[in-house]
């Protein structure tokens, strides 16, 4: 490779001077280009491709939190008003957890030297305790929401805040309500730090940490932009992640770390915000320039004008003013020009023929991103089965991993703080919960099971779910949940249940067919109110028709 070195006037005056300096100067500047030519021409500061782009490498606070709460805002902005945004969110929420992650209790009963039917009975027990719990609307803070409802709350507020908290504090039991363990979601402006106070290596944007650990959250008492906060009167309390001497786990911080020493989380639209904010813009001024050019106007000229201008145009599609001096287009508006008055028009040229391959173009770029391909971000199903079939089992992954890391997280560690309860009060028996470790997770051990990923050629797939069935690549249970969602063992036993009433009512018979089992030798006994002649009757009309 050949390097070449460009002499800026100090060189040439050094060269002309002292020619010796001069060339010592030129070979040293030589070496140190051919020495910065390393093996990736994206790590070149001399390229003229890259030569101007020198990003700061901060660490994962550094890069992000001075920028936090304005990603924060934007993010949410765009939820409530883009339609892509919304689409993304809201895609995401459907198929991550839907109506809610449900509990599948499935103990270690061999660690724990217990036998099928015990195991089966005490997951029942405990699955059936939980939903009573989980159902109401007693085991929010505010009384508002039961668990199914906080579970997506809590993951729309993640992806479009970044994070979100979850307190976890024990209320008294009463007569009627035996649990004590209540959900507080805290959102993520309130986790800050107190006015006046500005981040330091202990404490970043309410997170206090000793030795780069997070220990406590600092929470203020109310919404930093409610109206009615004052912010020199706000309280703030510091709450212990887990207790000093219990070991418990008071609060939730549900994020995504994608750094090492990431305190805060990031917004799940992050990375494409100011793509999709200048998508919307776009959209939105091809969105006037069309309705503009469906005004249709006709200009009058006359010596004494026919229609007064100003009054014709300051009224709009209602027909009302705006004002005196306000002008706007009208629909199929005549308007009277005097004999010196002229009118200057130009052409918006809309719709445009190149709108909408332009926003699919830049809509594939945000679904790549978000790992939601497009068909799916947009509900735009035009392209082959094959093709939207790869583009659900894309998604699908994405939203599985997402789901699997929702259920670590958020879900279980609640259902964990549910049964610490419940063993230690007596509710539920658990031998040994609380004096080993090993045993402790083999007690709490949960399968945790959402909305399924749905059908395209549901005959298809049901086939390759009996072949799979029958090579004994898979079991019926893990084929309920991924077909349907529902829960294997259940099913057996409604079906059981719908097959015994079937058969009572002789519907069914002992194998399975249709109707009551027959001899096929004997024929069935002819009615008692029908003699020969009728029969010979109906025989003959049967003949007939």
């Amino acid at each position: 490779m050949k390097f070449q070195i460009k002499e800026n006037l100090i060189d040439k005056a050094i060269s002309y001077f002292s020619p010796g300096l001069g060339m010592k100067r030129r070979q040293a500047r030589l070496g140190l280009q051919a020495t910065s030519k390393g093996g990736y021409f994206g790590g070149s500061k001399t390229r003229r491709g890259v030569s101007g782009w020198n990003p700061f490498g901060g660490d994962a606070d550094t890069d992000h939190q001075l920028d936090f709460e304005g990603l924060r805002n934007r993010s949410r902005d765009l939820a409530r008003n883009d339609c892509t945004a919304g689409s993304a969110i809201n895609t995401t929420c459907t198929n991550v957890v839907g109506p809610g992650l449900t509990p599948f209790p499935t103990i270690d009963r061999r660690a724990l030297n217990l036998t099928m039917e015990q195991a089966t009975e005490w997951e029942r027990d405990t699955k059936r305790k939980f939903f009573v719990w989980a159902n109401s609307v007693n085991c929010s803070a505010d009384k508002t929401q039961s668990f199914w409802d906080i579970q997506e709350m809590s993951f729309r507020s993640f992806l479009e805040s970044g994070d979100v908290f979850c307190h976890l504090p024990m209320a008294k039991r009463t007569k009627f309500w035996p649990f004590r363990l209540v959900l507080n979601v805290i959102e993520s402006d309130r986790v800050c730090n107190p006015p006046g106070q500005q981040d330091t290596k202990d404490l970043i944007k309410g997170v206090r940490k000793i030795g780069g650990v997070p220990v406590r959250y600092v929470v203020a008492d109310a919404h930093p932009g409610n109206r009615l906060y004052i912010k020199d009167k706000a309280k703030f309390k510091e709450i212990k992640i887990v207790g000093s001497k219990t070991g418990r786990r008071n609060i939730i911080h549900l994020m995504k770390k994608l750094r090492p020493g990431q305190t805060r989380g990031i917004p799940f639209l992050a990375p494409v915000i100011e793509l999709l904010k200048q998508l919307s813009r776009y959209t939105e001024a091809e969105v006037m320039a069309a309705v503009i050019s469906g005004y249709f106007t006709v200009f009058v000229k006359s010596e004494s004008g026919g229609t007064d201008i100003a009054t014709t145009l300051t009224e709009d599609e209602t027909g009302q003013s705006d004002g005196d001096n306000d002008m706007a287009l009208g629909q199929g508006t005549i308007v009277g020009l005097a004999e010196d008055e002229s009118i200057d028009t130009a052409n918006p040229g809309r719709p445009n023929a190149g709108f909408e391959q332009f926003v699919l173009a830049i809509t594939r770029q945000i679904g790549a991103q978000l790992e939601i391909p497009f068909e799916i971000l947009t509900k735009h199903f035009k392209s082959s089965y094959s093709a939207a079939r790869a583009a659900l089992l894309e998604a699908w992954k994405c939203w599985k991993t997402k789901r699997a890391w929702f259920a670590r997280g958020f879900c279980q560690p609640i259902y964990e703080a549910w049964l610490d309860d419940m063993i230690s009060s007596g509710q539920i028996v658990a031998p040994g919960y609380f004096d080993d470790i090993h045993t402790q997770a083999a007690w709490a051990r949960a399968k945790w099971v959402g909305p399924a990923k749905g059908m395209i050629n549901e005959k298809q797939e049901l086939e390759a779910v009996k072949m799979r069935l029958e090579m004994n690549l898979s079991t019926g249970e893990q084929e309920t949940i991924e077909t349907t969602g529902g829960d294997y063992e259940s099913n057996v036993e409604q079906r059981a249940k719908e097959r015994k009433l079937l058969a009572k009512s002789g519907l069914i018979g002992g194998q399975g067919g249709e109707g009551p089992p027959q001899d096929p030798k004997q024929t069935p006994e002819e009615p008692e109110d029908l003699d020969k002649n009728d029969l010979e009757e109906g025989k003959e009309n049967n003949e007939i028709n």
